[in-house]
């Protein structure tokens, strides 16, 4: 019997994250994760790493070191970036909305008492006032790959928006969905939310869309019985009315009108 030698081979982990960048924040955000070799970016705990680095690029503000170095890394030069309203088609402009996303995730602005007595002299120090808050929090985290070996990876998370000191809070769950390359950059970018949550940010849109879903609902089912009531009676009009029942039925002989017989003759209109 032929003897079959079976070898196995084992990857050692080194101790920083990626070996071209040790700095990488990810593993201070989120310490149970594995530290990745470069060598193994294709891998799919490869993957949720860089799909978590990128999350913490935009949402987390410990992310403000060497962006542009790890943006490079992480993207393809002619990724596509795209939401419910942009569309990005390079890296350059993939890198410009991150950088808007993170300046305008907390903004805040001078209190207008502040100002006024800033302008009458009679206060030095204008204090501050929290317009408006977002950070994200990290649902699940999920990898698919496809039959031809393109590999995704799926973050669901909450985004939540605090306006007004706190006085008004919103909150929009998101899907990002990354597709990666062979070598285990990213060539696709997609963030993918709900129109319906896009309209609980407006203030009473929560009502307006439950009552217009609702009778949106009732007017299509209605047209459905309408629908099915005038394309019933054509079907039966256009199957009923081909016999010439009419045409075949005459008066019975000596009976009185109204009483009739049918005769058995050949339906002569229907034959050509």
């Amino acid at each position: 019997m032929p003897s079959v030698n079976i070898s196995t081979s084992t990857v050692s982990f080194p101790s920083s994250v990626y070996a071209e960048h040790p700095s990488s924040p990810v593993t201070t955000v989120y310490p149970s994760l594995p530290n990745i070799p470069t060598e193994s970016r294709t891998s799919r705990s490869s993957l949720r790493v860089s799909a978590l680095e990128v999350h913490d690029l935009v949402w987390l503000a410990e992310s403000s070191g060497n962006v542009a170095g790890r943006l490079n890394r992480l993207y393809e030069s002619n990724a596509v970036y795209k939401n419910t309203f942009v569309t990005a088609s390079s890296l350059a402009i993939i890198s410009d909305i991150h950088s808007l996303t993170r300046r305008l995730r907390h903004v805040q602005v001078p209190r207008p008492s502040g100002v006024i007595g800033k302008v009458l002299g009679y206060e030095s120090d204008v204090r501050m006032w929290e317009a408006w808050k977002i950070w994200s929090e990290i649902g699940t985290v999920c990898e698919t790959e496809s039959f031809d070996g393109h590999r995704k990876s799926i973050v669901e998370h909450t985004v939540h928006l605090l306006f007004l000191g706190g006085l008004v809070h919103r909150s929009v769950r998101v899907h990002t969905i990354l597709s990666f390359n062979e070598q285990g950059r990213i060539t696709h970018h997609q963030d993918i939310c709900d129109v319906r949550e896009l309209l609980y940010l407006i203030p009473g849109g929560h009502a307006v869309q439950s009552v217009t879903t609702r009778f949106t609902a009732m007017g299509l089912a209605g047209l459905a019985r309408v629908g099915a009531v005038v394309w019933g009676s054509t079907q039966v009009g256009a199957h009923g009315g081909g016999d010439n029942v009419g045409k075949r039925r005459v008066n019975a002989p000596g009976k009185g009108v109204g009483v009739y017989e049918y005769s058995h003759a050949p339906d002569t209109d229907c034959l050509e």
